[in-house]
């Protein structure tokens, strides 16, 4: 039995019998289609490869390894990311997930990974008994008040329509988002470093699934505000769902105020998200403080916080440096980083 890159033959055998798991509303021909073209971007050709356990020629399962870069108080550390690991339901019950892990961790460390991150959907408990840690997992909810477009029209903060752009994801200017981008995360504590061409991986992805899914997938969208503020968003019925938000500290209350002004010409009465959004909002990470001084003179809008109930945050960390990443608050992988 062994651990091993796959080649063509051995992926197309994979996404045969993946599909009725992760078609996400896909044909065949689309689901297939939809993985090649990951592999074979510019980032997915230097990043994303499809590994697994062989035994006599036999696929017994797979996985996808993602290679990422983790930045840690200014310093940049290689860590791989885990996605759709599966074993083929013949040869389940034989204790093959837990080797094959075993086995892609043993990669990773030979590879140099300071950390393996993944995003499980099936709960914590298998991945835990693996020494993977979980990390803070909680969303946000910003209810608007029915007179929220009054509230908007009387505030005296100045943001309108023309203060901002918005633009398709797949169509946004990825070297200037990922300017932004470092500029935000040399503030952070830690997250995960970026590129021009990991935003336009990101971006295609995200819209291959909107225009040829079945299922309603929204459309992410880009909001640009000022000279180095963005905001990734998408919009379903009357929920706004912002994915991240960032910018300096200048135009953090404007941004916010846009993604606002934004969500009431959409007719969005709810904004969420991921708590990484709220990175900036230190030390409470509370909206609160930004937004107070107009959505919050209206005792009806208000601000909950949950359990993120699907797609949790783990982390195995295989170097010291990167052993706090499980205790911070709020989360350092943003929702976009979501493999």
């Amino acid at each position: 039995m062994q651990f091993q890159r796959f080649d063509y033959p051995d992926i197309q055998r994979t996404l045969e019998e993946t599909f009725s798991i992760w078609s996400a509303g896909l044909s065949r021909e689309n689901y297939y289609l939809y993985n090649m073209r990951q592999r074979q971007s510019l980032w997915g050709r230097r990043n994303l490869s499809v590994m697994g356990l062989k035994d006599a020629g036999r696929v017994l399962g797979s996985l996808k390894c993602y290679r990422l870069d983790a930045r840690t108080k200014s310093q940049s550390d290689p860590i791989f990311g885990l996605g759709a690991m599966y074993i083929r339901e013949k040869y389940r019950g034989h204790g093959l997930g837990a080797a094959m892990l075993e086995a892609f961790e043993k990669y990773a460390m030979d590879e140099g990974a300071r950390a393996i991150m993944l995003f499980s959907d099936i709960g914590t408990e298998f991945y835990e008994q693996a020494g993977y840690q979980p990390m803070s997992s909680l969303d946000f909810e910003l209810l608007l008040p029915p007179d929220w477009p009054v509230i908007q029209a009387e505030s005296k903060i100045g943001i309108d329509k023309e203060s901002y752009r918005v633009v398709p994801f797949v169509a946004a200017d990825y070297d200037v988002m990922d300017r932004h981008y470092r500029r935000w995360l040399a503030n952070r504590d830690c997250g995960i470093e970026r590129s021009a061409q990991y935003f336009k991986f990101k971006a295609e992805r995200e819209d291959f699934l909107c225009r040829h899914s079945r299922r309603s997938w929204p459309s992410l969208q880009v909001l640009s505000y000022g000279q180095r503020s963005y905001a990734i968003f998408e919009a379903a019925g009357r929920v706004m769902r912002v994915l991240e938000a960032c910018a300096p500290q200048s135009e953090r209350e404007q941004l916010w105020h846009a993604l606002l002004d934004c969500a009431t010409h959409l007719k969005c009465n709810r904004l969420r998200g991921w708590e990484g959004v709220l990175a900036d909002l230190s030390p409470s990470y509370n909206l609160n403080g930004i937004l107070s001084s107009y959505i919050f003179r209206s005792s009806k809008a208000s601000i909950s916080y949950t359990d993120r109930l699907w797609g949790e945050a783990m982390i195995l960390p295989l170097c010291n440096k990167l052993d706090e990443w499980p205790d911070c608050f709020p989360c350092p992988i943003l929702e976009l980083d979501h493999l």
